[in-house]
């Protein structure tokens, strides 16, 4: 799902976590094929450098042309090799080059050579490269390819050797090294692959992971963006619509303007995606001092309690949601608590609980049984229950009918007490 298809009217913050690039993991196969390609570039040297002192010595038994050429091709196309595996860059190409040069070289050599008698009972230089040439093809080319030319590769070598211009030698001798060789580009070719399969699985199960993190991360959001803005809708527009409808005095009507006003004003900073509450920690004694606030706006005689707050300080988000937690409690018992003929008293105890805090709301009114509230209630549902999920709290309800109701707020998370 894009930023597009939220539309413009979403919260901001999903917007922003929608629209964001998506982060590309490190594949684990392009790895792979640089550890391949620059083993591989580092052998072809080493192998090379071995090599050059018998591609010397047989020089002459070549035309000087046809001699200097070939040698200066594979030197420099070992060269190249290396140059391509240590940066990366067109090692398919290079590599896929050197192999078909090579075999080429090998194939012509019966033609080339001019006077078999300097090689004599010795193996053609080229003998010493068929590994590099061999790894190189398993690098370049797709595996049934690479199968082919590491088949292809040593039987040319086999009869090349027999021929008196590779030196002659006996059927079985030129046969177990074209075995040899069949052997080594084999098992070079099977790691080749092997390495690259599993390299790709891998990333495809860490691309696979990664997309259902996103999805799940994206859900996760919108989820609490809906539990925000149903607990705003609730907390500001409906009370507000309540309070408005049983104002039956000058100063209730004020009240429930003023509540509008303020409403008007969080559902503005929503469509800005400024809901959320940001800047440094937020001291508990001024989130005690909202709650009094309220209390005292409201023309509520509630008594307030506090234990080992000073100096203490919450997270922005968690500051909010206490208080927003417990000023909904409130809101409930008012609503809810009362009965002819019942006096109602109500205390609010805030404490602090290690790193932690906890608010505690309770009443002595007509109590209710928690299993019985309707869902359709979003005031404990919503309000309390799952704001104070959303920033890693809990809450509790102890109620039963005839004896009050205590709503108890915890940040971190707790697990309730029997």
């Amino acid at each position: 799902m894009s930023a597009e298809e939220v539309g413009v009217g979403a919260p901001a913050s999903v917007r922003a976590l929608l629209s964001a690039p998506e982060r590309r993991p490190v594949l684990s196969a392009t790895r792979i094929d640089a550890a391949l390609s620059r083993a591989a570039g580092a052998f072809g040297l080493l192998f090379g450098a071995q090599t050059v002192p018998v591609m010397l010595q047989q020089m002459p038994a070549f035309s000087w042309w046809w001699g200097w050429i070939v040698a200066g091709a594979i030197v420099v196309g070992i060269l190249a090799v290396a140059v391509a595996t240590l940066s990366m860059r067109a090692v398919g190409a290079v590599c896929g080059s050197f192999a078909g040069l090579y075999l080429i070289v090998v194939v012509a050599w019966p033609f080339v050579v001019s006077d078999p008698t300097v090689i004599g009972p010795d193996k053609p230089w080229v003998w010493y490269l068929i590994t590099v040439a061999t790894v190189s093809a398993a690098l370049a080319y797709p595996i049934r390819v690479a199968a082919v030319y590491t088949v292809s590769l040593p039987i040319a070598y086999l009869f090349v050797r027999l021929t008196p211009d590779g030196g002659a030698a006996p059927l079985g001798a030129a046969a177990l090294d074209a075995v040899y060789s069949i052997v080594l580009g084999s098992a070079a070719l099977v790691i080749v692959s092997l390495l690259r399969q599993t390299s790709s699985a891998v990333d495809a199960a860490q691309s696979a992971a990664l997309e259902r993190y996103a999805e799940v991360a994206r859900h996760d959001a919108r989820e609490a963006e809906r539990v925000q803005v149903d607990a705003l809708v609730h907390d500001s527009v409906l009370t507000t619509l309540l309070a408005a409808a049983s104002a039956t005095s000058p100063e209730q009507a004020r009240l429930a303007e003023a509540m509008a006003d303020a409403a008007l004003e969080r559902l503005q900073d929503v469509d800005d995606g400024d809901q959320a509450p940001s800047g440094g920690p937020v001291a508990v004694d001024q989130v005690v001092r909202r709650i009094r606030a309220g209390i005292a706006s409201a023309g509520g005689s509630t008594v307030v309690h506090t234990h080992g707050l000073r100096g203490q300080t919450l997270p922005p988000a968690v500051a909010e949601a206490l208080f927003s937690a417990a000023v909904q409690a409130l809101v409930n018992s008012a609503q809810h608590a009362g009965a002819p003929g019942l006096v109602v008293d109500r205390r609010i105890d805030v404490s602090r609980v290690g790193d932690g805090c906890s608010i505690v709301v309770a009443d002595t009114g007509v109590g209710f049984d928690p299993a019985t509230v309707p869902r359709e209630r979003m005031g404990l549902r919503v309000s309390i229950r799952e704001r104070m999920a959303g920033v890693g709290g809990s809450s509790v309800v102890r109620s039963r009918p005839g004896d009050g109701a205590v709503i108890e707020l915890h940040w971190p998370s707790r697990e309730p007490q029997p």
